[in-house]
Parts: C-alpha cells; structure tokens; sequence
C-alpha cells in the first residue's frame, strides 16, 4: 500500500482540463455578458446602430472592472487576452466606447462581425439553444478532477499497513460518502474513476490466479517478480522460530531484488545459501527442514504449488517464453521438493568465449569443434542478414540486382559452418 499511495500523491491536476475547466465556468459566461451588452445597442440592424446611453456606458466600465479581477485571479486560460479573438474583440471595443472614443472604421467592421458570427454560431444569450448548450458544458466542468479523487483515496490509506497489500480494495475504492462529501466538496454518491482505482487495485493481495485474472500481472514478467514472495515464505517454513521465519522470508525476498550481471566463461553470482549469516542460522532448521517445500507440495495436490505456478503461468501467457527468474524460482522449489524435473534458463550467446566449456548437459566434444565458435558466427551471421546495409537513393530508372548483404563469415577450425 505505500507503493499505492506514493503514486497517488504524485497525481497533479491536468493542466489541460483544468484550464478548459476555466474557460467554461470563468470566460465563456463572461464573454455571453459582453455580448449581451452589445446586442443592447443593436435595434434593428447591427450594433452601435444606437448611439449608447450614459447608463450602458456605466455597466460597461462595471463590466470592464470584473474582467480585470478575473483576469488576475484566473490565469490559466489566456484565449481572451488575444485581441483577435471574438472575445478580445468585444472587450477592446469596449474600452473605446468607454472612454469615449470613436471607434475606428477597421475595428466597428471586426465588432460587428464577431457578433453576427457569435450569434449564428450559438444563437443570441438566453435563447433556447444557447441556453441548452451552456448548460451541458456546465455540467462537463462540474466533474470532479482525477486529482480531487486521489486525495480522497489517499486519506483512506493510512488506515492499513503501508509495507503489505490489501486483501479487499472495495472499501477503499467505494464511492463518496456524505461525510466525505462534506469534507472535500466532491459530490456525494460519486464513483471512483478508472485510472484512480486501477492504482489501488494493484496493491491487492491474494492469490497469483486471482491477479491474473484480474489483469494485475499483465504478463510472465511480472509474474516472475511476485513469485519470490512465495518461495521466500516455502522456505521459511522450515524455522520453528517465528522471528526467524520472518527475517529468512525476508532475507529472500531482498536478495531477489538485487541486480543481476552476465559474467563471462560460466561463472555465476553468489546464491542466497552461500552467504555467511545464512549459513550460520542454517543450525536452527527443523529436521525436515532439507525439503520445506515438501508440506506445501502436498496441502496443494499432487503437483502443489510448483505445478500450480507452472501450470498459471503456461495458461495464462501462451506463446511467451517464460523469463529466467521464474524458471529460476520454479527450478528452486523442485529442488526443495525432491522433484526431478529439469528447468532449463535461456543461454546468452554473448556470454560464451572460445575457451569456455559446453553449457551443463552438452554431447558437445570442445577438445575437437568448440561448441562457442557456431554460436558466435551464427550469431553474427543473423544479426547481419536483419540489419541490411542501406544503398543511396538513386532516384528513377532502372536498378541493378542487389546482392545479398551478407558478409562472408569464416568458419573457423573444426566449427560448424554458419549459413546453408
């Protein structure tokens, strides 16, 4: 859970919504007052037809006031401060009229088309049109912002331990209460949104087939990092000791974590057993404790957790090839569990050199054809054909046959010959 709610309290506002936002509860209403005040001194044909009163201009300059506090309290959307927008336009003229100047024949002409075009487009202020049209985007900038949500979720965390998972998200993802409503000022009754939920569904705790199915690990990989946590908790089970139990768990657990490296001529990092303090409190295991996956094998069926693990991770990603730490994790729990069944990891071609010696259960005779050098010139050989040299546009007209770009690779003693 405290993944979970890092990553809500990294959620900001959308700069983007939150300014369309602004436009339709702040700048919209403001220019359909502009325009309304215009209209005012249409008659029957455009505006300013009628020379405007002292009272007009009197809620003109009120008008211009607002605009100048909205202006300095709402400054994401800046679409009205560009004078060759409608509501430039508008605004600007305004100001003119205000102050009592004429208005030059290029800037009546742009009035008076903003507002003939303002009024095709959406109909006069007040009509029913208009009306239906600023009501629908009200209720759009209504909504409330993924980022109010995640505050609401985020102050539901700290009920629940932040080092483990959830073993039921529903409380946590409900939607808004009264008294949440009142403390936050989302409507009540209202549904946490998908990607806000999808976040604290993550953090969910039960069963590998339960989070697949779900779609929490969306592929092998992904599942190859949750299955340490189960091998970690098998193998703790043969300490008596529920403190060591517990720090053995988690011993394993941090050492899958650690980062892998590819070393050269077969050689290999060192394994969780082979560490000074685990050896030293491998005096304290139980006397089955050679095989504490042996329970689990048996409490699960015939197969039990390792054939359940393997079985999942088969079905539910087809046509994948299952990574190296999980086949790692598999051949580990075989091990514990006297099962004799080989989990073979995927070689690295670019980790074997000349005098390395064949991989573990190779007929390969390296005294009279080293097994190294087909993998090397194979490997050279494809990645060559898949990266083709590219030619010069030569333009139209006709080409002459290209060759194969592949080079020639030399075989070398006693190797296999790369190529048909």
């Amino acid at each position: 859970m405290g993944e979970a709610g890092a990553t809500l309290a990294r959620r900001r506002p959308n700069t983007a919504i939150e300014t369309q936002r602004e436009a339709l509860t702040v700048w919209q209403p403001f220019t359909d007052e502009l325009l309304t005040h215009w209209l005012e001194t249409a008659g029957p044909g455009p505006v300013l037809d009628r020379a405007p009163d002292d009272a007009w201009k009197e809620r003109g300059a009120t008008l211009l006031r607002r605009y100048r506090e909205l202006a300095a309290n709402h400054t994401l959307c800046t679409a009205h401060r560009d004078p060759k927008e409608n509501a430039g336009i508008l605004r600007c003229a305004l100001e003119e009229t205000v102050a009592g100047r004429p208005l030059a024949p290029r800037q009546l002409g742009l009035l008076r088309h903003a507002v003939e075009s303002m009024v095709r487009k959406r109909g006069r202020p007040g009509s029913a049109g208009h009306t239906e049209l600023r009501t629908r985007q009200a209720a759009q900038a209504a909504q409330p912002s993924h980022h109010a949500f995640a505050q609401l979720v985020l102050h539901r965390l700290p009920a629940l331990a932040q080092h483990t998972g959830a073993a039921d998200t529903a409380p946590l993802t409900a939607a808004v209460s009264p008294h949440e409503a009142q403390r936050t000022g989302l409507p009540a009754g209202a549904v946490v949104p998908a990607p806000v939920r999808h976040v604290v569904e993550n953090a969910l705790s039960a069963p590998l087939g339960t989070l697949v199915e779900r779609g929490v690990v969306p592929s092998a990989e992904v599942l190859a990092e949750l299955v340490p946590q189960l091998v970690a908790s098998t193998g703790a089970q043969s300490y008596r000791d529920e403190a060591l139990c517990t720090l053995t768990a988690a011993h394993y657990r941090a050492f899958r974590n650690r980062r892998s490296l590819l070393l050269l001529d077969l050689a290999r990092q060192v394994r969780a057993d082979e560490l000074p303090w685990v050896r030293a409190t491998a005096a304290y295991r139980t006397a089955d404790g050679r095989h504490p996956a042996r329970t689990a094998l048996t409490e699960l069926g015939e197969l039990g957790e390792l054939g359940e693990l393997g079985e999942l991770a088969v079905q539910a990603f087809p046509g994948t090839l299952l990574p190296n730490p999980l086949i790692r994790e598999l051949g580990l729990l075989a091990r514990q569990a006297e099962v004799d069944a080989p989990f073979v990891e995927e070689l690295a071609a670019d980790t074997f050199t000349p005098s390395s010696p064949p991989p573990p259960g190779s007929r390969r005779d390296c005294s009279k054809a080293p097994c190294t050098s087909a993998i090397t010139a194979s490997t050279t050989r494809r990645s060559a054909v898949s990266r083709p040299r590219r030619r010069a546009n030569r333009g139209p007209g006709p080409r002459r046959a290209s060759r194969s770009c592949a080079p020639s690779v030399p075989a070398r003693s006693g190797a296999a010959t790369a190529g048909p």
